[in-house]
């Protein structure tokens, strides 16, 4: 049965026509959409809807008549089943204008399902697909009779350039007289591009005597960029549904130039691996307060779970926070970036204490005024002096000796002896540990000298102990000088 219904707009006509026919268990119905439009009016191919839904078109023809034009689509409906069909109205824009055709009725004659095997594949999500969302690649197997696979190649199920999340998840079911097996595997793609797909095929022997064989045809998929002229500094480098919180590690209570720890922790879905941490230290409120360190950050993965252990210097104490956090992600559903943020993190930095200036002690002195000899004594009274004295000839001549030999010594070799004189004695880790062991385990200097003491000693045990000292200052592991002291020993030994 043929439907032709026009629309009520005067300048624009919309007809949908569909067939009635008769079907298999697979088949589609193919309908044809007729549009008699304003020739300058160009046709919307992407605002095609049946039911509210994108409906997929392709253009058939162009057909100018006088000062109009007609242009016809064909489109295929697949929700069919046997007897009377009805396929709701179709609309579409044309320039200004909307039009829409009204619903339309076709007969389906279903034919009778024979002995085989059947293969379908399908790809489930919402187009266009972005790196790190989730897809269904699903294969559907419809067998019928005493039917024995002997072969499969089922390239949807080992897919490169995907990260497979999860099991295969395998299910039968009864569908238009089938036995049907439905396998799915979810997947994220891990990099954009377009990914091509083997053809997919199974054989099998029906009674065991007949070969059977049903096949899908090679099919590409395209895994779209991020767009990059909205693109926020904050983009964490993938798409998917992602909260995030941050963590202290170390002590609230620092002083400025002191290392803070704190984990930035990712959850929800999407691919994990290729998660990664934006330069934090742009971010409003933590630049030009705090500054990285030489330490890189790591990052560990834990199922749906993604955290990095950051370490920040504080700069100031006029900031006493790390700030929220500020970062993005891509929404497939919105096709837009996503902002999600940590809350801040309260601490309490102290500056850094000024020097003690140690001063002199003061000399003592008489109370007693000094009393002033007489002018006469000055002049008359002879006071001995005690480096006037009189010594042997011989001893002169020695003097003299020992004079001329320093003279000597100061002219041959006065730039060795400076050298040594002026040479700075070399430290050794023993060294640090000792003037380390001066302070408290609350000192600050008290870590500055050990770790100075293993900063060249590259060895498993330095490691560990440079680990302990951390676990000493940051986590608060109880503990006791000479606990320590051994320990450094063993690590040096």
């Amino acid at each position: 049965m043929v439907l032709l219904i026009p629309a009520l707009a005067p300048s624009l006509e919309v007809k949908v026509q569909v067939p009635d026919t008769t079907l298999g268990p697979f088949d589609s119905v193919t309908g044809t959409i007729e549009i008699l439009h304003d020739s300058e009016a160009e046709v919307d191919t992407q605002s095609f809807t049946l039911d509210g839904e994108p409906l997929r078109i392709q253009l058939i023809s162009e057909s100018p008549q006088e000062d109009q034009t007609l242009s016809l689509f064909s489109f295929e409906y697949t929700q069919v089943r046997e007897g009377l069909n009805a396929i709701g109205p179709i609309s579409v824009t044309v320039g200004d204008e909307k039009g829409q055709s009204p619903a339309a009725t076709f007969t389906v004659t279903m034919k009778a399902p024979e002995t085989g095997l059947q293969l379908r594949a399908f790809v489930l999500g919402e187009k266009p697909f972005y790196p790190g969302e989730r897809l269904k690649f699903v294969y559907k197997i419809y067998f019928l009779g005493n039917v024995q696979l002997t072969k499969e190649n089922l390239p949807l199920l080992d897919p490169e350039g995907f990260v497979k999340i999860g099991p295969l998840q395998v299910k039968d079911t009864e569908e238009k007289g089938y036995q049907v097996r439905t396998i799915t595997q979810i997947v994220e793609a891990e990099s954009p591009g377009t990914y091509t797909f083997d053809t997919s095929t199974l054989e099998g022997l029906i009674n065991g005597i007949e070969k059977i064989q049903t096949t899908v045809e090679p099919f590409s998929l395209t895994i779209a960029p991020f767009p990059v002229e909205t693109k926020p500094s904050g983009f964490i480098g993938t798409g998917g549904e992602f909260r995030v919180q941050s963590r202290l590690i170390s002590s609230k209570n620092v002083i400025v130039g002191d290392k803070v720890l704190f984990e930035i922790t990712f959850t929800g879905k999407g691919n994990l691996e290729s998660l990664q941490l934006p330069d934090i230290t742009c971010q409003p409120g933590v630049n030009g307060f705090f500054a990285p360190t030489e330490t890189p950050t790591f990052a560990t993965i834990d199922k749906d779970t993604k955290t990095f252990t950051v370490e920040l210097i504080p700069m100031t104490d006029l900031r006493q926070e790390i700030p929220a956090l500020k970062f993005s992600t891509y929404s497939s559903e919105t096709e837009e970036y996503q902002t999600i943020s940590t809350k801040p993190i309260p601490l309490t930095i102290k500056p850094q204490p000024l020097p003690k200036v140690m001063r002199p002690p003061l000399k003592k002195t008489s109370s007693m005024p000094e009393i002033e000899p007489p002018v006469s004594q000055l002049i008359y009274e002879t006071v001995p002096s005690p480096f006037v004295r009189e010594i042997p000839l011989s001893v002169f001549y020695a003097l003299v000796g020992i004079a001329l030999f320093t003279c000597f010594l100061q002219y041959y070799t006065r730039e060795p002896v400076l050298h040594y004189l002026s040479r700075e004695k070399k430290k050794t880790p023993r060294t640090y540990i000792k003037e380390a062991l001066k302070f408290d385990l609350e000192d600050r200097e008290f870590y500055i000298l050990m770790r100075q003491a293993f900063s060249k000693v590259k060895t498993p045990n330095a490691e560990q102990f440079l680990q302990y000292l951390d676990a000493i200052r940051y986590g608060r592991l109880s503990t006791t000088k000479e606990q320590v002291r051994r320990r450094a020993w063993e690590a040096l030994s």
